[in-house]
């Protein structure tokens, strides 16, 4: 599935203005596009489509078309719950399509889509938390996918759906000053062919993010939400390989190895 990343001078300047306000919370919103819609085509067409109600607030919504002109039939579903708040962000979509043709049809697509889109501002080195699950089954076109990327500019993690699976993740990092756009996408597409009469597709996708100017124990290397010998041996593996900058300084030496010594020991 191809992604195309486009932002204004307008989101910029909002983003510009957001950053100069003093602020508590890690994230600071400047665009919020939230949506469900349900669509078909083929010997006619059409779509609807449900925007979140209020700017940053909680939604939990959808869209839906069922048409019929007598021989062929088109079913179209959508659905989201999502939220954000100075820390957190969770989103829970699903989109499914169903099209049925009779012989000698022209091509038939149903689709039904649910998408996250919110773009976000941090201040000072914030680390994050982001996991889920992206699935798709039934017709190939369906997908499912999650991108954190720097604002107009390369992906920090990308996770798309494989056909007919479920694929859980949990990813972490650190995310330097800067602008930033959390998208996650479900797309089920139903689309009948010369042989296919009856196609349908489903897709579906969670996440959970959280972030926070130190997520993590500072002594708990490798994430894992505890910290024990496993951080302690990693750390040293790190340190002899010369990629253990503790103290984030830019350069691995002794004051990153007695610093992370007396975190660990606390």
């Amino acid at each position: 599935m191809k992604f195309r990343s486009s932002f204004s001078a307008g989101v910029l300047a909002a983003l510009a203005l957001s950053s100069a306000a003093q602020a508590t919370d890690p994230l600071r919103y400047a665009t919020d596009i939230r949506r469900c819609v349900a669509s078909y085509s083929g010997n006619g067409n059409g779509s609807t489509w449900q925007d979140r109600p209020v700017p940053f607030e909680p939604y939990k919504g959808g869209a839906n078309i069922e048409v019929s002109n007598g021989l062929e039939t088109w079913f179209s579903t959508s659905d989201q719950t999502s939220e954000m708040n100075g820390s957190t962000m969770s989103f829970t979509g699903t989109g499914a399509g169903t099209a049925i043709a009779v012989p000698l049809s022209a091509p038939l697509t149903s689709q039904g889509q649910s998408k996250f889109d919110l773009y976000f501002t941090v201040d000072e080195t914030t680390e994050y938390r982001l996991s889920g699950v992206v699935a798709e089954s039934g017709h190939q076109d369906s997908s499912s996918t999650v991108r954190l990327a720097v604002l107009g500019g390369a992906n920090v993690n990308l996770i798309q759906s494989s056909p007919n699976s479920s694929t859980p993740f949990e990813l972490t990092g650190t995310l330097a000053p800067g602008n930033y756009r959390l998208y996650a996408e479900a797309t089920g597409r139903g689309r009948t062919g010369p042989l296919l009469l009856v196609s349908n597709g489903n897709a579906s996708c969670s996440i959970e993010f959280s972030a926070a100017n130190q997520l993590f124990h500072p002594a708990d290397w490798n994430r894992s939400g505890e910290v024990d010998t496993l951080d302690f041996f990693d750390f040293i593996v790190d340190f002899q390989a010369g990629d253990a900058d503790f103290d984030r300084n830019s350069v691995t030496n002794t004051a990153d190895l007695f610093g992370f010594i007396v975190e660990f020991n606390r």
